[in-house]
């Protein structure tokens, strides 16, 4: 779930091979018949079953084909604060509170993606500065000694992130730390990376920075921290440290849900996009998924907690924004585990993956992938108004593709998207675009894929 307030920092389970090439989009082709639920915005309509993969929960780490995710290290290591390799003072107050956010509608300009720090598959990660519009490198951090970076979130200036870190495969401790990354593009040391007074945390599943940088939501699920089935959701002050509210439930469905493919109860291997600051960040969303029946029919909601209210339980004190019906598929109609909230929390998109639809040539078929925004019960339904965006593409036969929307604006009008098209034998591909919601139509414009695409792989991206 991300939004201009929060991240999309979490792991995959393994980089991609070499890039190949997406076919070119096709633009006088049929397009491939859909559903009627697909077409409309009616989420709890039947569908038929499609042939080929039709989902994927990740959002903003594009070369991924499956739920899996890494492990998170369970070791502890003592590391300085770095800025580009330099000892940085801890942060303060002051970090994050004069920054100033993009004009409503404007792509952020920055984004920082985690990236293996040798450029291998495998070896620790290290973040990644660039640039949206160019897909240019600005800066490059390297993690701190024995440790390495598992997730990152953004605030809405385009210069601060919260960033997570969890020791290396050998190192001792099972904890992780948590650091703030500011971003001056220009200046001579362009990043400058500071560690958090908040406390080292053991089961964290999910992160994400207030709009204002000044609160971090955190998520934890664990059999060691919490007993068995319970999550906490906490929000701690970055200036310091402190937790500010707390709030758990032994709900097995809120956050990250056991009944989501690859999750064993009580373990959960990684970190989730689950949590999108909303409403000027009065408000923390986070998804529930649940499944009932000898032959599981998988419900999926939205649901919202108030900051400003005391902490409690997360199911009583919470509501649901949006009820997306039930599905065999877990990720149901709205087709990922996670959707993507606008940053005021009044539209949500949905998103669908249909094909193959016949060959455009003999080497090539045809997808339609669709964005799908709906409204919440946060929104005005006299003033709301939004449509799907279809997009019909060529892609080498064999291939599975997975759509993910990866930033939106406040209001849901201008979302940055991309999809990623896997090809056996081939690797995957990547292509990103801005999308601008005009008077009757959304305006695609391509946008370059980040060059460190092209080096092995992307487990987590924030704008």
């Amino acid at each position: 779930m991300l939004n201009e307030n929060d991240d999309l920092g979490w792991l995959t389970a393994e980089t991609a091979a070499a890039l190949r090439d997406l076919a070119g989009t096709v633009t006088d082709a049929p397009p491939l018949r859909l559903t009627a639920a697909a077409a409309g915005l009616s989420p709890g309509r039947p569908r038929h079953r499609r042939r080929g993969p039709r989902f994927r929960w990740s959002w903003g780490a594009p070369l991924l084909a499956a739920v899996a995710v890494v492990a998170l290290a369970v070791s502890l290591v003592t590391v300085k604060d770095l800025p580009n390799g330099r000892v940085a003072p801890r942060a303060t107050a002051s970090s994050s509170a004069t920054a100033v956010a993009p004009a409503e509608g404007r792509l952020p300009g920055y984004y920082v993606a985690l990236h293996p720090a040798s450029g291998q598959s495998g070896a620790p990660n290290g973040l990644v500065v660039g640039e949206t519009r160019t897909g240019g490198t600005v800066a490059y951090i390297s993690p701190p000694p024995g440790s390495t970076f598992v997730s990152v979130s953004g605030a809405a200036d385009d210069r601060t992130f919260a960033v997570a870190a969890t020791p290396t495969s050998g190192s001792a401790g099972p904890d992780v730390r948590f650091y703030l990354l500011t971003t001056i593009p220009g200046k001579p040391f362009p990043s400058r990376l500071t560690r958090l007074p908040i406390q080292s945390l053991p089961g964290v599943i999910a992160i994400a920075l207030s709009a204002s940088g000044k609160e971090l939501a955190v998520a934890l699920a664990s059999e060691s921290v919490t007993g068995t089935g319970i999550r906490e959701l906490r929000v701690y002050s970055v200036a310091t440290g402190w937790p500010v509210r707390t709030w758990s439930t032994v709900s097995t469905s809120a956050v990250v849900s056991d009944a989501m493919p690859g999750v064993r109860p009580g373990r959960y291997p990684g970190q989730y996009p689950a949590l999108s600051w909303i409403d000027g960040d009065r408000a923390i969303a986070f998804p529930v998924l649940s499944k009932s029946g000898g032959t599981p029919r998988y419900l999926l909601e939205v649901r919202s907690v108030d900051v400003t209210a005391a902490g409690g339980d997360l199911m009583t004190d919470s509501k649901v924004i949006e009820d997306l019906g039930g599905d065999p598929y877990p990720t149901g109609s709205c087709g990922t585990f996670f959707p993507v909230l606008s940053g005021n929390g009044t539209t949500l998109f949905c998103l669908l993956s249909a094909g193959p639809g016949g060959h455009i040539s003999p080497t090539t078929v045809r997808w339609v992938l669709e964005w799908r925004p709906m409204q919440t019960r946060l929104a005005n339904g006299a003033e709301w108004r939004s449509f799907p965006y279809v997009k019909t593409i060529g892609v080498p036969a064999g291939s599975a593709v997975y759509p993910a929307t990866v930033w939106s604006s406040s209001t849901g009008a201008t979302l940055l998207i991309e999809w990623s098209v896997v090809t056996p034998g081939h690797g995957t591909s990547v292509r990103l675009g801005e999308l601008t919601l005009e008077r009757n139509n959304w305006t695609f414009t391509p946008l370059p894929t980040p060059a460190i695409f092209t080096a092995g792989g992307l487990p987590g991206i924030a704008w």
